[in-house]
């Protein structure tokens, strides 16, 4: 969801550029921050998975690991367990530094409205999709009441 509302706001950034030629430098400004969030993700690449590898790593847990009773079980065990808990803490560490970005570019919106009035239709545009996204959390975030 971040990764999709970072791309959906670089192209309306774009779009107003066009529109409001002479607010590009502002435009270009929450650009760069908003693009934060691929580079939070290139570097994560790595690190996080596919569900469907998730899910191999579950089922071979299930096939391999739960029944068995052999010697080395618990060093088989703690080998899986730390793989599936690299995985969800690379997923958690991503979206945390996601949200983080979608909370700057906020701010951001806000200290330019203060500082350039000419700047606030657009910042409040952006605060208010901002918003949105931050009361929305994605499927893998925990509800906040």
């Amino acid at each position: 969801d971040y990764i999709a509302f970072g791309h959906e706001m670089n192209a309306w950034f774009e779009e107003q550029k066009k529109k409001q030629s002479e607010l590009a430098p502002f435009m270009t400004a929450m650009q760069e921050v908003i693009g934060q969030i691929d580079d939070y993700v290139a570097k994560r690449k790595d690190r996080i998975r596919t569900p469907e590898y998730a899910t191999q790593m579950f089922d071979d847990f299930r096939a391999n690991v739960v029944d068995y009773e052999g010697d080395d079980a618990t060093s088989k065990c703690k080998k899986i367990t730390a793989a599936i808990v690299q995985v969800g803490g690379a997923q958690d560490e991503l979206v945390g530094e996601c949200r983080m970005v979608v909370k700057l570019l906020r701010q951001r919106a806000a200290v330019a409205m203060a500082d350039d009035p000419r700047v606030a239709p657009v910042a409040r545009e952006v605060r208010r999709r901002t918003q949105e996204m931050l009361r929305n959390p994605t499927s893998y975030e925990a509800p906040r009441h």
